[in-house]
């Protein structure tokens, strides 16, 4: 059978003891308090409700078990109680004392607490069938004689509320069961033990400990401390400044308002910051994470995490294992650490960093800058004037929209320009790059590059090593540098230089002009008017169709020959100057493979208007420049008949520049040959 207490009586407290109410067949016990410096409600089992208000008093409401541990700092201090009493009374003694007698282990404590508690025991009810049992200060349990005497007599009903105030703050605990508990006012320490707790610290700054049990804590208003501990918890920091910990399990933790803490710790937690500045760290599991409003650091720790910045201007880093990452509104700094992770900047100008491991990152919108790092990355800019840094590892990089800035760093790199107009820089290993749309800048640098400047006007780089150089659509400049490259410009009016070493040059569509430089290059004019220039070595240049001008440059000496000239199909211009080809030293000759007397035209610049001879043999012994030609025979491609012209720019039988034509040509000075 139980008891109700529903009346009202006041007491005063001298010093530190523990009530707790049983079920109604437990025995009536007393036992030794540990400390006197602490003061806390639990409830052991069953399901309860504990409120304190900013008075400090604390009520228990609807309960079938309570344990109350309350202490007085000196001075009156009533304390509010409401519950239920499930018949038995257990009264635990003073701190450090031992109890010897069957007045101590009882009531001498309880004497302090009420001065007429006694006749209020006498009014409750009184059949109890369990004995009643002295705890010493040693835990050892004592047996007292069955159904002992009291002073006032046989317990009676009776309806009464025991209010007992004090003014420090309290620690609450649950026990097994269901609790709930409200902090109201002051600062307040909830310990919430086992079960599905659910605890509000009200106002000021709390402490709240879940325990087992997949407990609900609310810190409410202050700047409030929450510890899930075991279980599925979910922690609210509500407004001010709150540091909250899931624990062990899979916890949600609910900044609030406020520059929050949150820690998930073991398990796969959920955590969003809310309102305000907030540092976020998942922890050892697969954990989400969101930064909510507010300038914000999130750190995924270990596992695959997703973590979202949200608004603000956040500092994102995902730790150990394969991550998401997403910065949100705001300028954020993302770092996927290690992992093969995947960033997003999201709007706003954002800096992206991928760490170890193969990484994906995307710029999104805003002047985004992205670092891939050490491993195989790939890089968007998405819109916006982006820097991308391939750095460490074979990468992809794609510039996206917009005027964007590009390095591949070490690594077999490819580079995409996109939309724009883009400048790329290679690195140190063979790259792909293309500019696609816009007037783009490619820098291949050390490496066999391949580099494409797709439509617009491009400037092209080869760098060191042995690249290829395409221009595509576009009027486009073409420099391979060093190395054998290999040129081809495209649609346009290309402008192509060789650079050094022996490289070939394709002019394409258009009126292109090319420079083969130094090495013994290959120079093909292809469609168009095309002006080419073979320069040092003993080159190979073809006019192809069009109406070209072509200069073979100088020559290498310990050659049969020099330069091979075609001009291809419509009426081609041979250029040369002095020591170009032939002439004194044992300079070889340059050869015209298809010269056509009658639209084909020799052009020899340099000699001061020089007197052409026609056919002769030699120079005259007159003064002046001179120029002749004359028939002989060279076994050259099959071809024996030849046509050699000399020509001097002073007095001696010298000449300055001797060129050999394939054929029998009679050549004439209104048509065929032009001095300057």
């Amino acid at each position: 059978m139980s008891t109700r207490l529903t009346g009202r009586a006041n007491t005063s407290p001298a010093n530190t003891g523990k009530f707790e109410l049983l079920r109604p067949s437990e025995n009536l016990r007393e036992g030794a308090k540990a400390s006197e410096t602490e003061e806390f409600i639990s409830e052991t089992q069953g399901r309860d409700t504990i409120f304190s208000d900013d008075n400090g008093r604390r009520t228990g409401r609807e309960s079938q078990i309570i344990d109350v541990e309350f202490e007085s700092e000196g001075g009156q201090e009533p304390i509010a109680m409401r519950g239920r009493l499930q018949n038995n009374l257990k009264q635990l003694g003073l701190a450090n004392s031992q109890a010897d007698d069957q007045e101590s282990a009882n009531w001498n404590v309880i004497a302090e607490l009420e001065s007429d508690f006694a006749s209020a025991m006498s009014r409750l009810q009184s059949n109890l069938s369990s004995n009643l049992k002295k705890l010493g200060a040693a835990n050892q349990f004592e047996p007292f004689p069955p159904n002992p005497s009291f002073e006032a007599g046989d317990f009676q009903p009776l309806d009464q509320t025991i209010w007992i105030d004090w003014y420090s703050d309290d620690f609450y605990a649950g026990g097994d069961g269901i609790d709930i508990a409200y902090g109201l006012g002051g600062v307040d320490n909830l310990w919430l033990n086992g079960g599905n707790d659910v605890a509000y610290g009200g106002s000021d700054n709390d402490y709240i400990y879940g325990g087992e049990g997949a407990d609900r804590l609310n810190g409410d208003s202050g700047d409030d401390k929450l510890y899930g501990h075991d279980g599925n918890d979910t922690l609210n920091g509500g407004t001010g400044d709150d540091y909250l910990s899931g624990w062990r399990g899979d916890d949600e933790l609910l900044g609030g308002t406020g520059n929050d803490t949150l820690e998930g710790d073991g398990g796969n937690d959920l955590l969003n910051g809310g309102h305000g500045d907030d540092y976020l760290y998942g922890g050892n599991d697969d954990d989400l994470l969101y930064g909510g409003h507010g300038n914000d650091r999130l750190y995924g720790n270990r596992h695959n995490d997703r973590v979202y910045g949200q608004d603000g201007d956040d500092v994102i880093s995902g730790g150990t294992g394969d991550d998401r990452l997403y910065g949100g509104n705001g300028e954020d700094l993302i770092y996927g650490d290690f992992g093969d992770d995947i960033l997003y900047g999201g709007s706003d100008n954002d800096t992206l960093r991928g760490g170890r491991d193969d990484d994906t990152l995307y710029g999104e919108s805003g002047n985004d800058t992205l670092f891939g790092e050490e491993g195989n990355d790939t890089l968007f800019g998405g819109s916006g004037i982006d820097r991308l840094y391939g750095e460490d590892g074979d990468d992809n990089l794609n510039g996206g929209s917009g005027n964007d800035l590009m390095w591949g760093g070490d690594g077999a790199d490819t580079m995409y320009g996109g939309i724009g107009a883009d400048a790329m820089q290679g690195g140190n290993d063979d790259d792909v790059m293309s500019g696609a749309n816009g007037n783009d800048i490619l820098w291949g640098q050390n490496g066999a590059d391949v580099l494409n400047g797709g439509w617009g006007n491009d400037s092209l780089y080869g760098g060191e090593g042995d690249d290829e150089v395409n221009g595509d659509g576009g009027n486009d400049f073409l420099y391979g540098q060093q190395g054998e490259d290999t040129i081809n410009g495209g649609s346009g009016a290309d402008q192509m230089f060789g650079g050094e070493d022996r490289d070939k040059l394709y002019g394409g569509i258009g009126n292109d002009t090319q420079y083969g430089g130094d090495g013994n290059d290959l120079v093909y004019g292809e469609d168009g008017a095309d002006s080419l220039y073979g320069g040092a070595g003993i080159d190979l240049i073809n006019g192809g169709e069009g109406n070209d001008f072509i200069s073979g440059g100088t020559n290498s000496q310990g050659f049969n020959f020099g330069d091979g000239l075609f001009g291809g199909s419509g009426w081609d211009t041979f250029h040369f100057q002095s020591g170009d080809s032939g002439g004194a030293g044992g300079n070889p000759m340059d050869i015209i493979f298809d010269f056509g007397d009658g639209g084909d035209m020799l052009f020899f610049e340099g000699f001061g208007g020089a007197n052409f001879l026609g056919e002769q043999s030699s120079f005259s012994n007159g003064l002046g420049a001179e120029a002749y030609f004359e028939h002989t025979f060279f076994d050259v491609d099959g071809i024996g008949d030849a046509t050699v012209v000399h020509i001097r720019d002073d007095a001696g039988q010298n000449a300055d520049v001797s060129v050999i034509l394939l054929g029998h040509l009679d050549l004439d000075a209104q048509s065929d040959v032009f001095i300057i």
